[in-house]
Parts: structure tokens; C-alpha cells; sequence
């Protein structure tokens, strides 16, 4: 994708959406390449960072700045970063002059559902989403900013030059054809579920409900190789719910996802027979590797 292209779609809808005491200034480099995006989703990334950025600039007003140039990450630059590799990077910026946030809210900025409204994060999903988006085309998003100083995000995405970059990133992600059952009561970190799983090679069925889960695999039970839920759900723990799953298919393997660790300790994992537990937010580097040790030993078992 052109991403000089849907920025410029970005700002002409941001211009017309944001008050007139909020200055737009730009800065984009043309030849940034080829990255291996999806446009409207790239898109959604960037308003909901503009958007964010307007409502920290309300209303006083201030300025909006939008960056996009071409960077050469090193071996020591990728290090403060999670799970990226040295090459060149499209780096996007987004930096306002808002009220700005503390260091525990920046921290806790791209977990789901953390909100901090009065820094105008706007709905509590929002950043968890974009952080999910980044993540899983094996980029990266970080955030600098303080009180009263306002805030700048800058995202990395690996530039593709040629198809041989291409096959070594693919490498490093475990991939997989089996068909998983992703659940989790919130719509969005079933989205991102997905998003990363089907870039993996898999195919999913997600559900934000444990009982129209269960009456989905009821239909099908030896269809299903892995099923991925979240542990603590309205009405339904994932555990009871493997349970459920495992009395039609006792072969199903089962990883529980969680946000809150002391949602389940390890004699309930024990009990359950659950293969592995993962803490949210789930990063697809670490996910893709967990889920195919856990389908590797069900193919050993067999």
C-alpha cells in the first residue's frame, strides 16, 4: 500500500472534521516503498490516533502533526523494541499539543479497555486495536508524552523491497492450517484474535459468548483442533467452558487468554487439563509460537 496516499485521505477527512483553532501541519516523504498493509485498515489506525489527538486539544486548540519518512532500524534500535527485526522501516508520526498523560497511563495505554477519557482517549478500545493492527503486519507503535506537553505516537512498518524480505519475516511467525475456536466476551480482542490468527495460515470462528460457542461446536465437534478463550466471561469461566468442549471432543486442545493473572492459578489449569495460559494483550510473535507447540503435541499424540 501507498501510505503518503492514505494519509492524505486521512487529512482531507480530518481537516474537515476537526475545529478550525487546531493547525494541521505535514511532513511526507514520498518514496517510502511498498508495505505489506491493508489500506483500510491503516486508515482506521491513523484517524482514531487524529481523533485522539483532537479531543487532547479541546478546546484550546493547538497543532497536529503528521509525519511519514523512511528509517533504518539497527540491530541496537530494534532491541528497545519487542519482537521486530533490523531493516527498513516506514515511520509514521502523529504528535499533537495536548494536554498530554502521566507515565502510568502511557504504560497502560494500549492495554484493551483501559480508558482515560479526560486525556482523550476516547473509547477505551481504541489504542488496544491500533496496537493489534501494528503488531500483526510485525511492526511497532510507541508513545512519548508527559502532562501538559502533549503527545507524539510513531509507528514502524517494515518496508518489502523484494519477495525474498518477505519469505525471512514469515519465518520467524509459526504458522499453521488448523481451524481454532477463538472466545472472548469482548468484540474488539476477538477482532484482533482473527485478524492475527487467519494472518497465520489458520481458519477461525470466533464468538463473544460462551454458550452460542458451545452451540457452534455442538454442530461440529471433530472439526475443531485448538480452542483459545478468554477466562473470565459473563455467566461462563473458559475452563468450564474447555470442559464443555472436551466432552465432545476429549482431543481438543485448549489455551486459556487473560487479562487478570489471578483469574486462575496452576491447580486449575491442572485440573482443567488446560496446555497453556497466555496473558492479554496477546502479542501474535509469542501467540503464534504457543499455538503450534500446543497443535505439535496433539499431531505427536495421534
Amino acid at each position: 500500500s501507498d501510505l503518503k496516499k492514505i494519509i492524505e485521505e486521512v487529512l482531507n477527512l480530518v481537516r474537515a472534521s476537526v475545529p478550525k483553532n487546531i493547525k494541521i501541519t505535514t511532513d511526507l516523504s514520498a518514496g517510502c516503498g511498498t508495505v505489506l498493509v491493508d489500506a483500510t485498515q491503516i486508515h482506521q489506525v491513523l484517524m482514531n490516533l487524529c481523533t485522539n489527538a483532537a479531543h487532547a486539544m479541546t478546546p484550546e486548540g493547538g497543532d497536529l502533526f503528521i509525519g511519514l519518512k523512511e528509517v533504518e532500524l539497527d540491530a541496537a534500535k530494534v532491541k528497545k523494541f519487542n519482537n521486530i527485526n533490523p531493516g527498513v522501516y516506514a515511520n509514521i508520526t502523529v504528535g499533537d499539543t495536548g494536554i498530554g498523560m502521566d507515565k502510568q497511563t502511557m504504560q497502560r495505554i494500549f492495554e484493551p479497555f483501559f480508558t482515560k477519557k479526560e486525556v482523550g482517549v476516547g473509547s477505551g478500545l481504541g489504542l488496544a486495536v491500533v496496537h493489534g493492527i501494528i503488531n500483526s503486519y510485525r511492526g511497532v507503535i510507541t508513545v512519548d508524552s508527559a502532562p501538559g506537553k502533549g503527545t507524539i505516537f510513531e509507528i514502524y512498518l517494515p518496508r518489502f523491497s523484494d519477495a525474498k524480505e518477505i519469505e525471512i519475516s514469515e519465518e520467524f511467525l509459526k504458522t499453521g492450517m488448523e481451524h481454532i475456536m477463538f472466545v472472548d466476551d469482548e468484540e474488539e480482542v476477538t477482532f484482533i484474535g482473527k485478524k492475527m490468527l487467519e494472518s497465520l495460515g489458520y481458519s477461525v470462528t470466533i464468538r463473544t459468548d460462551g454458550y452460542k460457542a458451545f452451540q457452534e461446536f455442538k454442530e461440529h465437534p471433530g472439526e475443531y483442533d485448538l480452542l483459545v478463550t478468554d477466562q473470565v466471561m459473563p455467566g461462563l469461566l473458559g475452563t468450564n467452558l474447555a470442559a464443555k468442549f472436551r466432552q465432545l471432543n476429549p482431543k481438543l486442545k485448549v489455551i486459556i487468554i487473560t487479562g487478570a493473572k489471578e483469574s486462575i492459578n496452576e491447580k486449575i489449569i491442572e485440573d482443567y487439563k488446560i496446555d497453556e495460559l497466555l496473558l492479554k494483550p496477546l502479542k501474535i510473535s509469542e501467540f503464534s509460537k504457543v499455538i503450534r507447540k500446543v497443535l505439535d503435541e496433539k499431531e505427536k499424540n495421534n
